[in-house]
């Protein structure tokens, strides 16, 4: 791509110039080298990492315990996946918004034979990856779980909303037989 850069230098000045002529104060802007940017992103990057740990280890905390709070780590418009690995290989799906999600979670925490599994429950290290979500920063968080011979993959995408909290605004999850491959 060629740059034409004395068109870009008279750009900046001109607006410079009009800046002085119509009266407008001039502030210096400082320009940051690419190490300080890459420190900066990197910055960034660790705190957005941070905020969805915390997410994790909450939700984490949440499910041990059976604490039907863990619905409050979900966006209000949160899209929840959530498949099944049939015995034939195929996935069943689910669709569900956070009101269902909630009734899901009711419902299994009350379910006695899921509370009994409750001590062989475990989860994985979760990865994370900086990435967007309608057009605004977001981390993908990406973990496994386990109980019984069930094992689970979970991909969330985690984002700040309006008052600074970070939620999963989306969730897609495929629960298998551990003694099968794990789908990919």
């Amino acid at each position: 791509m060629k740059v034409n850069l004395s068109a870009n230098i008279f750009t900046a000045f001109s607006c410079l110039l009009l800046a002085c002529i119509a009266g407008g104060a001039v502030t210096a802007v400082p320009v940051l080298g690419a190490d300080a940017v890459e420190k900066v992103v990197k910055e960034t990057r660790a705190e957005e990492f941070a905020e969805a740990r915390q997410v994790f280890e909450r939700y984490k905390r949440l499910d041990l315990t059976g604490d039907a709070k863990l619905i409050e780590l979900y966006s209000p418009a949160a899209t929840i996946e959530a498949g099944v690995e049939r015995e034939r290989g195929d996935i069943r799906w689910q669709k569900l918004d956070r009101d269902g999600m909630a009734k899901e979670i009711v419902a299994a925490f009350n379910d006695e034979h899921l509370s009994a599994l409750k001590n062989e429950e475990s989860f994985g290290h979760p990865k994370f990856k900086k990435t967007e979500r309608a057009g605004k920063p977001a981390v993908e968080v990406i973990f496994h779980g386990s109980s019984g011979h069930a094992g689970i993959k979970v991909t969330w995408f985690v984002q700040q909303d309006s008052d600074g909290r970070w939620l999963i605004v989306s969730e897609k999850s495929v629960t298998y037989n551990k003694r099968k491959a794990q789908p990919q």
